[in-house]
């Protein structure tokens, strides 16, 4: 990887975002088009940030949020400043307003499981995984980027529970608009945010095969989750799995930049 002289500084990255909503408002907004009006900048990799800082590590995720989905907005999102969020209902309400629907991340889950053919596991991995990165970087999932973060963890969960998993070429049929080189930066990307921290303890198993099953009464849909609670010797090989995928991956990664490829 080559530095370049960038100015990723958040007013530099504000402006950045301003532009990108200015192309979306007036309806002439393409991926080539946003690339050329934010320039490379937005691009770089982690390496030029200086992420021991609270200003270079929001610098960091906020390039990073922006692949999951050019429409990122800063301010909506980096919601960490409680006493702000108490005096501004409206950003709140603008937040609730624009959540994906329950519906909606149902059956757009249940589509890539059954057209992928994962197994019936996999989606309560994946919801692990959501919530690590939430918790671990205050990450909020909208309408913009909840498809393609659901997408990626059920892809990383598929790896760490089933030996066989589907590699990376499978996957877009089930999202068409992503290319296989951004399906791949995409996932290095969301294991990088959360540390390579793969490994899904069984009380964590536990409460989300138990928050799933009753989700899956309320859409009337429980023979969906006709398993039960995983054993001692799966989660002895799921733990295995997650070591043996967390060498593998960060091997895959090591010298591979696919930030050029969005």
């Amino acid at each position: 990887h080559k530095e370049r002289d960038v100015d990723l500084s958040r007013s530099t990255q504000v402006e950045y975002a301003i532009q990108c909503k200015d192309f979306i408002e007036s309806g002439k907004y393409n991926l080539d088009a946003f690339k050329q009006a934010m320039g490379e900048n937005l691009y770089e990799s982690m390496e030029i940030l200086n992420v021991t800082t609270k200003e270079g590590f929001n610098s960091y995720i906020e390039t990073q949020m922006l692949k999951f989905h050019p429409n990122y907005d800063f301010d909506l999102e980096q919601m960490v400043d409680k006493d702000m969020c108490k005096s501004s209902l409206a950003l709140v309400d603008t937040f609730v307003r624009e959540r994906p629907l329950q519906e909606e991340i149902y059956y757009y889950s249940k589509y890539i499981v059954i057209s992928s053919r994962m197994e019936k596991e996999i989606p309560l991995m994946a919801l692990a995984y959501i919530e690590r990165l939430c918790a671990k970087i205050g990450i909020l999932i909208n309408h913009w980027n909840w498809r393609r973060i659901v997408l990626i963890t059920l892809i990383v969960a598929s790896k760490i529970w089933d030996d066989e998993s589907l590699e990376n070429v499978h996957f877009p049929k089930a999202m068409p608009d992503l290319s296989v080189k951004e399906i791949s930066n995409l996932e290095k990307i969301f294991l990088d945010l959360i540390s390579y921290d793969l490994i899904v303890k069984g009380a964590d198993y536990a409460k989300y095969y138990f928050i799933l099953r009753a989700m899956s009464k309320e859409f009337e849909e429980e023979e969906c989750l006709q398993m039960d609670p995983i054993s001692f010797d799966q989660m002895r090989k799921l733990q295995k799995n997650s070591d043996r995928a967390e060498e593998c991956l960060r091997e895959i990664y090591k010298y591979q930049d696919f930030s050029a490829s969005i």
